[in-house]
């Protein structure tokens, strides 16, 4: 037997979704794992994502899923392929009576779900974390991958500058002449002096 298909469940992959991830620069620098709550469109399970109990080839395209418009350009008509309107390319359409009472006939949820996310230490701004399985699963794809791409929120005292920390600090003329110590609380909470 051969395989084929796309990925493990034979069906084809759903498009990627790409998220913003707003972080702290504490969270780059010690590593931290954030639960996010994941808005998702997902193929109805009550119906196994047909819309309905019974369906019934289309009476718009007569079950092909494409109509043909004639477009009249001055002397020539041209005729051109389309999506049904009716049916939205499926070629079957689903009976108000028999509609599914979960997804009432749209085929598809939106479900609320909770993931964990990884920001290993020393990630940067625009590096991508990513989700497996994470994004819409619409009905006859598995799902595609969520893909959340890092925004670094500004720091109070530290400015980021590649692989150092940055602290700019006024310096009074006794403290430049006579000099002075500074406690400074670090990212990780410890006291610099």
């Amino acid at each position: 037997g051969g395989g084929g298909g796309g990925g493990a469940s034979g069906k084809p992959r759903g498009r990627n979704l790409t998220q913003r991830l707003v972080v702290s620069l504490e969270d780059v620098y010690c590593g931290v794992t954030r639960k996010l709550v994941v808005k998702r469109t997902m193929s109805c399970t009550a119906c196994n994502g047909k819309g309905g109990k019974r369906l019934t080839k289309c009476q718009t395209c007569g079950g092909h899923g494409q109509v043909i418009r004639a477009m009249r350009m001055g002397p020539i008509v041209q005729q051109m392929r389309a999506e049904c309107p009716q049916c939205e390319g499926r070629g079957s359409a689903v009976r108000r009576e028999d509609q599914c009472g979960t997804c009432h006939g749209e085929r598809t949820v939106v479900q609320r779900e909770s993931c964990e996310a990884f920001i290993a230490q020393g990630m940067r701004a625009g590096q991508k974390v990513t989700i497996s399985g994470m994004a819409d699963e619409l009905p006859g794809t598995s799902a595609g991958d969520l893909v959340l791409v890092l925004a670094e929120r500004p720091h109070a005292v530290f400015d980021r500058r590649g692989g150092d920390l940055v602290v700019q600090k006024q310096l009074t003329l006794a403290e430049a002449l006579c000099g002075f110590t500074l406690a400074l609380r670090h990212l990780d909470g410890r006291i610099l002096k």
